[in-house]
């Protein structure tokens, strides 16, 4: 997992990527960290400034799924000056936040890594809960081979079908009169 978030913290600071958000006249991607609800809380955090993009992570391991899945979750953190209702008439500097979600997007989807196959966009949407910064949640899935040995091959089958299944010896009946206790 360490070497796809250091190729997201060089990709996002890229010459040309920084490039890219300063020509659509946003601010670049000021910080990069692991979330830990910084935006919640940003008296307990030395560092936070918007924008900034937080990155968190799941393995999913799967016996019969080889290798395992990982789900990154971006935490897109964009500081909205203005208001987006319908009564600001300065409201495409509102909607900015967008075009910062946008341009993020743009500049990682291709990313993969060692360990990971190719970011594949699952879902987004925004923070539903109140908090210091708007917040677009960017959740992503790719392969993840970084500890496959941590699957238990004793439990590896095949799988197979009637027509496909050799057997050696023969087939015993199920005897439905046992004896629970005994």
């Amino acid at each position: 997992m360490k070497n796809l978030y250091k190729k997201i913290i060089a990709t996002l600071q890229l010459p040309e990527t920084v490039t890219k958000f300063t020509e659509a006249g946003i601010k670049p991607v000021q910080l990069i960290d692991d979330y830990e609800g910084q935006y919640f809380d940003p008296e307990n955090f030395e560092v936070f400034t918007p924008p900034a993009v937080l990155f968190e992570y799941d393995i999913e391991y799967d016996k019969t799924n080889k290798p395992a899945t990982a789900i990154i979750t971006l935490h897109l953190c964009y500081e909205q000056p203005t208001s987006a209702n319908t009564n600001n008439p300065n409201i495409d500097r509102a909607l900015k936040r967008y075009d910062f979600n946008d341009l993020v997007y743009n500049a990682i989807k291709d990313l993969e890594s060692e360990h990971t196959g190719k970011l594949k966009l699952e879902s987004e949407g925004s923070l539903k809960e109140p908090a210091i910064v708007k917040v677009h949640l960017m959740r992503f899935s790719c392969s993840y081979t970084g500890k496959i040995d941590t699957i238990d091959d004793d439990y590896d089958y095949d799988y197979a079908q009637g027509e496909e299944l050799e057997t050696d010896g023969e087939i015993v009946p199920w005897n439905l009169n046992f004896d629970v206790d005994g």
